[in-house]
């Protein structure tokens, strides 16, 4: 994957490690919570990788990620 996917990936994970996360909505996140998303959304980036390998541009790798992430019941936004 392109390395501007790996850094949004990195810094939105590095921006959720805190114990409680304020979302748009007001609401809090948990830990247990929030430790379950970085999986999905980690998981969804391995398997994209793994199915296109390398050699696209960044915005194939980003589709791709979108709709793997929301198969997985995640609301993405391009």
């Amino acid at each position: 994957m392109p390395n501007g996917i790996w850094k949004e990936i990195k810094r939105q994970l590095i921006s959720h490690r805190c114990t409680q996360i304020d979302t748009d909505g007001g609401s809090l996140v948990l830990e247990e919570e929030r430790d379950d998303l970085s999986e999905r959304i980690i998981g969804a980036s391995f398997r994209v990788q793994n199915s296109l390998g390398t050699g696209f541009l960044e915005k194939v790798y980003r589709k791709a990620l979108v709709v793997e992430l929301s198969k997985n019941g995640l609301t993405v936004e391009e």
